[in-house]
């Protein structure tokens, strides 16, 4: 009995053709993540520092300098962090209210899309609270209450809690 017939083997020009198809395809996705590498780097640290600025304005009533911004997207990590975080005291204090030196926070880069985040780093170094008093009045009050305001507005809590209550009035 004869041997089944083999199936035909592909002509070395397919074969050829078809890795460099693969080459051209594993190319095009080194070089589509590398972009999107060089584009989160440049795009995203000044939509941050915007964002912050915005968001210490409106939560506190108190404007804010931010020395810089650093993202990073990986495989494994995506990074977000900022250095010389400063949030001003209201008007008629001379020192910022607080400084943090460096913050970093490192997420799961496969938990971003999904609900849950997983966080593989989270660093703050050099925080300075700096209380100033200036007669009857002190920096920190005007901020607690702006946040007070906010949360009775129902973008936060809506009511602070009596230990909050008590701290604020003592200050």
């Amino acid at each position: 009995r004869p041997p089944p017939p083999r199936p035909p083997l592909l002509h070395h020009r397919c074969r050829t053709h078809a890795m460099k198809r693969v080459r051209r395809l594993l190319l095009v996705l080194v070089v589509g993540a590398v972009l999107l590498g060089v584009a989160a780097a440049l795009l995203v640290p000044p939509a941050a520092s915007s964002a912050v600025a915005r968001g210490t304005r409106h939560a506190f009533g108190v404007g804010s300098s931010l020395g810089g911004v650093k993202a990073s997207i990986g495989p494994r990590t995506t990074g977000l962090g900022f250095a010389d975080f400063a949030l001003s005291s209201p008007e008629g204090f001379d020192e910022p209210l607080l400084t943090i030196g460096s913050f970093g926070l490192g997420v799961g880069t496969r938990s971003i899309l999904g609900g849950t985040k997983d966080v593989d780093e989270l660093v703050i170094e050099d925080v300075v609270l700096t209380l100033e008093q200036r007669g009857t009045a002190n920096n920190l009050v005007p901020v607690l209450q702006h946040l007070r305001a906010n949360g009775a507005s129902g973008e936060g809590p809506s009511e602070p809690s009596d230990s909050a209550t008590a701290d604020s009035d003592e200050a």
